[in-house]
C-alpha cells in the first residue's frame, strides 16, 4: 500500500504541473485538428472519444488529488499531535524542575549554615593556644 501512496503522490505533483498542462495541450491540439483535417482519422470531429477521454482523466485526476490531500492533511494532523505530546512532556517535565527549586534552595542554605560552622569551628581551633 506505501508503493501506492508514493504513486499517488508523484502522479499529484507530476500532473499538477506547467510540464503536463503544455503537453495535454498539445496533444488536445494535433488530437482535435487531425480530427478536423481528416476525416478518416480514428475519432473525427466532434471527437466523442476524446471527449470521453478527458472526462476520464478529469475524475480519476480528481481522485488522485483528493486521495493525496487527505494523505497530507492526515500527516500535518499526525506531526501537530506529535508536536502536542513533545510540548505537554516539556511542560511536565519544566513544572516538576520548578517544584524542586524550594527544595534546592533549602539545600542550598543548610549547606551555607554547614560552611559558616565549619568555617567557626577551624577559626576556634585557630585562635585557641595549644595545650
Amino acid at each position: 500500500m506505501r508503493w501506492l501512496n508514493h504513486a499517488i503522490d508523484w502522479t499529484a505533483e507530476s500532473f499538477g504541473g506547467l510540464g503536463f498542462l503544455a503537453g495535454y495541450n498539445v496533444v488536445t491540439f494535433v488530437w482535435v485538428g487531425l480530427g478536423m483535417v481528416d476525416r478518416h482519422w480514428f475519432d473525427p470531429y466532434p471527437s466523442n472519444f476524446y471527449t470521453l477521454s478527458v472526462s476520464w482523466l478529469a475524475i480519476n485526476m480528481s481522485s488522485l488529488l483528493l486521495w493525496s490531500d487527505r494523505r497530507k492533511a492526515a500527516k500535518e494532523r499526525a506531526m501537530e499531535r506529535h508536536q502536542a505530546q513533545t510540548l505537554d512532556t516539556l511542560l511536565a517535565l519544566a513544572e516538576a524542575d520548578a517544584a524542586q527549586i524550594p527544595l534546592i534552595r533549602q539545600i542550598a542554605q543548610s549547606q551555607v549554615i554547614i560552611l559558616d560552622e565549619l568555617q567557626a569551628r577551624e577559626h576556634a581551633q585557630e585562635v585557641t593556644p595549644c595545650q
